[in-house]
């Protein structure tokens, strides 16, 4: 497992690294087309529309902003409302000083509200629907000061550092350090290894002697079963952070740590794995998707994905709340549109790529994407070059934008340099939690 203990430290770095010392490398300055309000874009038999984010109160007027006070802030009706599928961002106009600046954008209106914060945003997460936590402090260093916004009042008050997100706890050295399940990398055949809670001691999971290496693991929601990607022989990890590929895929019941059902591969096996239930889990060989049934000790490949995506890259993406369905991503496809995100039904078999039909992604390639809780709006992040992370590690001018997936609408909100919504390491979660 790779993860970024410093994720918004290094976005700001990458992006002043960009702007300052590699423009004629990495970053070729092109300013975006102007949206206009609404183009139709016709593909029958469905109607697209890109359609400009409005201001609140009026589009004719700047975002809505709030001047901060020392414990309160003036927020639309909108952002207090819990139920309103909204994403949160850093907005970060100038990148060579720390913003003190969050927004909001409501998916459903396409109004966007910037507030103006009393202090420096240096790490901050949703604890829940209705509230926010900033935390003060560089990386590395000890915590300044804990503040949490109530978003349903608009008041700020003191607060503490509790139950933080891995990510955000590994940048200030709070995370847990208990793991249950580990890959001992010291040997020459990496092992899985799981922690008895009562003794405290390792018990390995797999041989490390059979030939053959463990490279990634994925548990089940229940955590009763474990999936690995492996591969034949000895293995070293690489150094810096890149796909990893395997020959095999396995899994083990862990309450009696034993082989339930195994399917080598002559092709490679990416280790991204998803569970889609306690009874389904999904890996990707090559380009074809393919799904083990814990129940039946048996593989279905899903060759629909692979015939219509013959030349590209898929990577799974996250859980859906309709378990019935996959999600995933692709690139580097020669077609008009040569990247996206995309929903495949398992029973009916129905593919639907809801990134498809607008003009704004012909030619570009979607580098990150979050679902929202309802599963109805589509953040993504998109540039003109690169490809998704750890695939590549280079971008032109990556933009944010958010689809309505039911309504068939494009939001452009701008340059994800000024728009810090997602993550290119993926923890960081824009999203406001359910309810």
């Amino acid at each position: 497992m790779y993860h970024c203990s410093i994720r918004r430290e290094i976005r700001i770095f990458f992006a002043m690294f960009l702007l300052i010392g590699c423009q004629s490398t990495f970053y070729e300055a092109t300013p975006s087309e102007p949206v206009s309000d609404v183009i139709s874009i016709e593909e029958s038999p469905t109607q697209y529309e890109i359609v400009a984010p409005s201001k609140t109160p009026s589009p004719t007027l700047p975002p809505w902003t709030s001047t901060p006070d020392a414990n309160s802030l003036e927020l639309p009706s909108w952002v207090k409302n819990p139920a309103s599928q909204i994403v949160l961002f850093g907005y970060h106009p100038d990148l060579l000083n720390r913003s003190s600046e969050i927004g909001f954008f409501n998916a459903a209106s396409g109004e966007q509200a910037i507030i103006k914060l009393p202090f420096g945003i240096y790490q901050y997460y949703w604890k829940d629907a209705k509230h926010i936590v900033f935390l003060e402090g560089y990386c590395g260093e000890p915590i300044v000061r804990v503040t949490e916004l109530d978003i349903s009042q608009g008041i700020l008050s003191p607060s503490t550092a509790e139950n933080l997100p891995e990510d955000i706890a590994s940048c200030y050295g709070l995370e847990d350090k208990t793991e249950k399940i580990k890959i001992d990398a010291t040997l020459s055949e990496p092992t899985i290894e799981e922690l008895d809670p009562s003794s405290g001691s390792w018990f390995r999971v797999t041989d490390p002697n059979d030939g053959i290496s463990d490279i990634r693991f994925e548990l089940s929601p229940n955590e009763d079963y474990l999936g690995i990607v492996q591969i034949q022989g000895k293995y070293d990890f690489p150094e810096l952070w890149q796909p990893l590929f395997g020959t095999q895929v396995s899994v083990y019941h862990l309450p009696d740590r034993k082989l339930v059902a195994s399917f080598a591969e002559e092709k490679e096996v990416s280790s991204m794995l998803l569970f889609t239930d306690n009874e389904n889990l999904v890996y990707v060989r090559e380009n074809t998707p393919c799904v083990i049934s814990i129940a039946e000790k048996t593989k279905k490949c899903i060759h629909a994905i692979s015939d219509r995506f013959t030349d590209s890259i898929v990577i799974l993406g996250d859980p859906l709340k309709d378990r019935q369905k996959l999600s995933f991503l692709y690139f580097g496809s020669a077609s008009q549109y040569s990247s996206g995100w995309c929903i495949y039904d398992l029973f009916s078999g129905d593919l639907n790529c809801p990134t498809d039909g607008f003009e704004d992604l012909q030619g570009q390639t979607v580098l990150n994407f979050a679902l929202s809780p309802d599963d109805n709006y589509l953040l993504i992040e998109y540039d003109y070059k690169g490809c998704p992370a750890p695939w590549c590690d280079f971008a032109g001018d990556p933009q944010i934008a958010v689809i309505d997936i039911t309504e068939k609408k494009f939001f452009h909100l701008g340059s994800s340099l000024t728009y810090q919504a997602l993550d290119i390491f993926r923890l960081f979660q824009p999203w406001r939690p359910s309810p």
